[in-house]
């Protein structure tokens, strides 16, 4: 009988123990989920609509360009908005693209040992659109069309990681993606990091092309609003139809609602630990 309560009571005791654990894990999440609500995006997440639309077949690379300036003309002139621009994957929701950088005035490196950095595509207005700060240089304008002198934009980390100690305006570099390979780009501008992958991940290295120089094929429009960037979704819609009527439009939501959702992984097993801490206690108990 003494031999089966004191194994009883260790069981207890490696119950409770197991129980504290799961507690005090979930007490460390519920923190760090603090910590990670006041984490800088980079990026100014409130009164940002945002939505997906896709090039068909139809439109030529050629012709994508002028397209895409008329309906960003268009929508920066509906009531309500303040800023509007392109790009092609939205901050905190991962899955961008990646690739590596080239330093054209080094000697060659051995393959597979460039930088690599995450791309990025976007269009005069989609910094002011995000409010990503302009570090030094310039942002993408009107010079950098088609036939001019390739640019890209890099951020402070991509400054850092691939010119140490140096300033990287005005250097050139060949960028794997885009049709940016074989030429050589300039940099004309260094921009503020913006965390891509989620809330939790430091920002990456990131290199940005301009959509004028090189046309994609699926892109994101980004929409500021003065007030609620919902109540201008229809007006958005209907300019789009109207611009680029064989455009698939799909994927609308709030800057908010994917930041929400980058949080939301978190939050949820944040709450399966404190779920199981407290099953395990009441069970011990």
């Amino acid at each position: 009988g003494a031999m089966r309560f004191a194994g009883r009571n260790a069981l207890v005791i490696a119950e409770t123990a197991l129980a504290l654990v799961l507690l005090a894990g979930s007490g460390l999440m519920l923190r760090s989920l603090g910590k990670l609500r006041g984490t800088d995006p980079g990026v100014d997440v409130e009164q940002v609509l945002t939505l997906r639309f896709a090039r068909t077949a139809r439109v030529g690379a050629d012709s994508v360009h002028g397209t895409y300036e008329q309906l960003l003309e268009r929508v920066r002139a509906l009531p309500g908005v303040t800023a509007a621009g392109l790009s092609n994957c939205p901050p905190l929701g991962g899955g961008c693209n990646g690739t590596s950088v080239t330093r054209r005035d080094r000697p060659p490196v051995a393959p597979g040992m460039e930088p690599e950095v995450a791309v990025h595509w976007l269009s005069p207005g989609f910094p002011e659109a995000m409010r990503i700060p302009l570090v030094r240089g310039r942002l993408f304008d009107s010079r950098d069309q088609r036939g001019a002198r390739k640019a890209v934009l890099v951020n402070e980390t991509a400054a850092r990681k691939i010119w140490p100690g140096e300033d990287p305006l005005g250097k050139p570099v060949s960028v794997g993606q885009g049709g940016f390979h074989d030429d050589t780009a300039l940099v004309v501008g260094i921009v503020g990091d913006v965390r891509y992958a989620s809330m939790s991940a430091p920002p990456e290295a990131s290199v940005y092309l301009p959509y004028s120089q090189s046309p994609l094929a699926g892109t994101m429009l980004f929409v500021r609003t003065a007030g609620d960037p919902v109540s201008v979704a229809p007006a958005v819609r209907r300019t789009l139809r109207e611009i680029a009527p064989d455009f698939p439009v799909y994927d609308l939501r709030t800057m908010e609602e994917r930041a929400a959702e980058s949080l939301g992984y978190a939050r949820f097993t944040t709450l399966l630990l404190a779920v199981f801490g407290a099953l395990a206690l009441a069970l011990a108990t």
